[in-house]
């Protein structure tokens, strides 16, 4: 008969650890017995008297701080009743157990403190796998290794059924990334970057805009919708004048993305200071997209708009006053509204006046707006356009 090998201490403490974390957790604890009788661990348990030892020892160096000391019981990874009754905080009673050795103690109810609980592995696995900015190929990779890394045999996935609509890139997904580090490096450091900006052309391909390159400070790097945003400034020239204001760019359409002027000396050419820029927040605001709808950079200007009401769908010749849900859908709790005595519906709400009027077209039939008049004049005129090119002669 041949002779059994010996496996090294440190190894087989290892691999209880390992298996106690994927195989148990306070709904499933386990026991010396059940483990014996597993394939995936019994050969590093040794004898009875050894693998207590080895429990115990496992219980210690995982339950314990760098400076020798009991960690809190809620960070505890190893978990069974005795080491409980031992180094517990709650109070003993009258007839618990006197141990006689505490390094030795008995394992019953043996389980791994899991990190996670399941839902909120469920939570993060939903979070990357709706995620607009991670590719799908990326999700999955992700999602892979924490399920072997943080959940045990008896996790059940519940967010699989989720469907996603892709975001699809037009660069590679590795030249992206690249160039968002690149953002992020040049935001750390200060410093201005160049790169190319590009349209997409006919052939669904980038297709530069220009022939030099955009030279910009930039400030903040921005996820909205699936893609990613600069917010910047672009130091040019109006006339006479030299402008300095807020500009917004895709990173999805920048292409040979550089530092301005670095060096081995020299991390690059320092940015425009904040203050002197034109419509800059000095300080990243998360409901910026609010009054910046589609990431437009023009200045937002206060706006006052009248909410119509719509047809019943039960009754046309009946009315509702429209829910509110579209208004906070897009402006989220940035709007105020009143009731005037004559029963309007008046909302107030500071919008890039651009992307404001392709927003009163779209709900043209359940808002109007009524200042300022420049915006009103701009609504009209889109809607001249619209005419001329949807009531030509030949329709009915």
């Amino acid at each position: 008969m041949a002779e059994r090998k010996q496996i090294p201490i440190f190894e087989s403490c290892y691999r209880i650890a390992e298996y106690l974390k994927k195989n148990t957790d306070k709904e499933h604890p386990t026991t010396q017995a059940a483990m014996r009788k597993d394939l995936k661990v019994a050969d590093f348990l040794g004898a009875k008297e050894t693998s207590n030892s080895y429990i115990n020892q496992i219980a210690l160096a995982l339950n314990t701080k760098g400076d020798g000391t009991m960690s809190k019981e809620k960070d505890w990874k190893i978990v069974f009743d005795a080491f409980t009754e031992v180094h517990g905080s709650r109070k003993k009673s009258k007839n618990a157990t006197e141990y006689t050795n505490i390094e030795k103690l008995p394992i019953r109810n043996l389980y791994y403190n899991q990190e996670f609980s399941y839902e909120e592995i469920d939570k993060i696995i939903e979070c990357i796998s709706l995620s607009d900015n991670i590719d799908e190929k990326t999700a999955k990779k992700l999602i892979k290794k924490i399920k072997e890394e943080l959940t045990t045999v008896f996790y059940e996935e519940k967010a699989s059924s989720i469907s996603k609509i892709e975001n699809k890139l037009i660069v590679d997904s590795e030249y992206y990334r690249k160039n968002i580090k690149t953002i992020e490096e040049a935001i750390e450091n200060r410093v201005k970057i160049t790169f190319y900006y590009n349209g997409i052309d006919s052939e669904k391909k980038l297709e530069r805009e220009s022939l030099s390159k955009e030279i910009i400070s930039p400030y903040y790097l921005v996820a909205d919708k699936g893609k990613y945003y600069v917010v910047a400034c672009k130091d040019s020239f109006m006339g006479k004048n030299y402008k300095k204001v807020m500009s917004i760019w895709r990173v999805d359409l920048m292409t040979e993305v550089r530092v301005q002027g670095k060096t081995n000396e020299l991390p690059g050419d320092p940015v425009t200071k904040k203050e002197e820029v034109k419509n800059l927040p000095l300080k990243w605001s998360d409901d910026f997209h609010f009054s910046h709808l589609n990431m437009a950079s023009d200045e937002p200007v206060e706006v006052t708009i009248k909410l119509l009401e719509l047809p019943r769908v039960d009754d046309i010749s009946r009315s509702d006053k429209y829910s509110h849900t579209f208004l906070f859908d897009t402006f989220g709790p940035r709007y105020t509204y009143k009731e005037t005595s004559s029963g309007d519906e008046i909302v107030t709400v500071e919008c890039s006046p651009s992307e404001m009027v392709n927003w009163a077209l779209r709900y043209s039939d359940r808002v109007e707006v009524l200042k300022p008049e420049f915006l009103r004049h701009d609504i009209k005129e889109r809607v001249r356009a619209l005419s001329k090119t949807y009531m030509n002669q030949g329709d009915k």
